[in-house]
């Protein structure tokens, strides 16, 4: 599930899916993987049951505590701007970043290292974007399990020892004993081949699409605006046949739309207007209305009723009240160049989560 993935978070709005731990942790630490889980099994409609968090340190020191790990890096890593850690304030600019340089082919790293290749976010090329970044998380996950279950590892009481303490500071999980035990047991043998990985993006056929929300952050949305094809990708990721997709049905009229949030509501206008782009019409403006306190959502038609099909569709869909008293604010709008043919003011009526 990629970070920048916008989700519905209980009196949030629509938020980055990392935010679900942050919001959680604020108001109550330690609260965050039970929060993230919740969510998730909320918005996928599968049961989440177990969630395990590695701080950074608790990370580096793990991986130093079994002697390192052997990584297969698939494409060379090139990062210029890899961030220093402590000099974030460093009035030198330049100072604050180190050249990370990874070859390609099998890598034996340290925990230092292993946790720059897992965290890169600027490298050239290929690996510089988030889904390869989480490939390569992926690939660091993998190694750790194999020398950790190793007889390397097991067989030696020193290193269980501190390992254990290592997972005691730094390491979070709701699993008990007796269950990590079970698990361990049941999927200690699992080879690579037997794994069924997959990842949610917005490449070519991805079930998902890159934005850039009212607030002027990246962000991705499902491609439909809700998420439908996503439950439906999770809930059948072990069938052998083809996942059946759902159809999305364009409107035979297009038309240009303007849609404002008229609530505090966070990432409302960018789910829209997500949604409208799929049946076939054009966003050209996303932002907050001069009022944000608006509870009954409003469609402005400013064809004056020549592209019905369009307007009946926003009505319906996002029980939008066509207003004939156009404000000032919508006056001033229709004078500018390349006005939109509606605008959609967003209600909080209009807050159809998922």
């Amino acid at each position: 599930m990629p970070r920048d993935l916008n989700v519905p978070i209980a009196g949030a709005g629509w938020r980055k899916i990392n935010h679900i731990n942050a919001l959680a942790e604020a108001k109550k630490k330690g609260s965050g993987g039970e929060a993230s889980i919740s969510a998730l099994s909320e918005i996928l409609q599968i049961p989440i049951d177990y969630y395990i968090t590695a701080d950074f340190q608790g990370f580096i020191n793990i991986i130093d505590e079994i002697g390192g790990i052997e990584v297969n890096v698939e494409n060379t890593l090139n990062d210029y701007s890899y961030p220093i850690f402590g000099e974030e304030k460093n009035p030198d600019y330049y100072a604050r970043f180190e050249h990370l340089y990874i070859e390609a082919g099998n890598q034996k790293m340290n925990g230092s290292l292993a946790l720059k290749y897992a965290r890169s976010r600027h490298s050239l090329g290929i690996e510089g974007s988030d889904f390869a970044r989480a490939k390569r998380q992926q690939l660091v996950i993998e190694a750790v399990k194999n020398k950790l279950l190793s007889k390397e590892t097991l067989l030696n009481p020193v290193t269980v020892s501190k390992l254990i303490n290592e997972f005691n500071r730094h390491v979070s999980t709701n699993l008990e004993v007796w269950e990590i035990i079970r698990l361990w047991d049941m999927f200690k043998d699992v080879s690579r081949e037997k794994i069924i990985n997959k990842v949610l993006s917005d490449a070519p056929g991805g079930l998902l699409v890159s934005t850039i929300s009212e607030e002027g952050a990246y962000t991705l949305m499902p491609i439909t605006g809700n998420f439908a094809q996503i439950r439906n990708f999770v809930q059948t990721i072990f069938n052998t046949g083809e996942e059946e997709i759902v159809k999305i049905e364009k409107l035979n009229t297009t038309a240009d739309i303007s849609v404002k949030n008229g609530t505090w509501i966070t990432g409302l206008a960018n789910k829209t207007a997500t949604e409208l782009k799929t049946v076939g019409l054009t966003v050209n403006d996303i932002s907050n209305a001069p009022d944000r306190d608006v509870s009954e959502t409003l469609v402005f038609d400013l064809t004056y009723g020549n592209k019905n099909e369009v307007l009946d569709y926003i009505k319906k869909t996002y029980n939008a009240t066509q207003s004939f008293n156009f404000p000032n604010w919508v006056k001033e709008y229709q004078t500018q160049e390349n006005a939109a043919d509606f605008i959609l003011l967003l209600g909080t009526n209009a807050n159809n989560a998922y």
